[in-house]
């Protein structure tokens, strides 16, 4: 017991808490990766463990917090931890999730098939309307059934 209360202090003591400032200023978005591998760690700061690794430019993530240089993110699974904020995009995008190719079409009524998605492509959201979300994927741009997409707070 004498061993873990100092060790638990010191964990407490080296945790940065934000500033009220920063708490102030900073407002939560969502947005996605900048980079195909982008380190996610336990803190806001290098010597902090790396919890996972992303391995996908485009995913989607919510920024919930910041501290300093670094931003707090949460996936689509909603598993959460620090990534440095050059790694983090404004662009919202989503990941095409359905058991069967999705159609992205030239219209929302899905009258002209332009592709059939895949499970797991990164889709790039412009805007979300009627149940069809319009995307931009390697240059096609489309519609695609909002419920073959998982994003986060579209």
């Amino acid at each position: 017991m004498k061993f873990y209360l100092p060790v638990l202090l010191i964990l407490i003591l080296a945790a940065p808490a934000p500033t009220q400032a920063e708490d102030a200023a900073f407002t939560a978005f969502y947005g996605s990766l900048k980079a195909d591998e982008v380190n996610v760690r336990a803190g806001p700061g290098t010597q902090y463990p790396i919890l996972w690794v992303f391995k996908m430019q485009g995913y989607p993530v919510e920024v919930i917090a910041k501290y300093q240089h670094w931003l707090k993110v949460r996936d689509i699974e909603g598993e959460e931890g620090w990534v440095y904020r050059n790694f983090i995009s404004r662009r919202k995008s989503a990941v095409i999730q359905a058991d069967t190719p999705t159609p992205l079409t030239k219209d929302r009524e899905g009258k002209k098939v332009l592709a059939r998605l895949e499970s797991g492509v990164i889709a790039r959201i412009d805007t979300c309307e009627m149940g069809q979300c319009l995307v931009l994927i390697d240059g096609m741009k489309g519609w695609v059934n909002r419920t073959a997409l998982a994003m986060i707070g579209h």
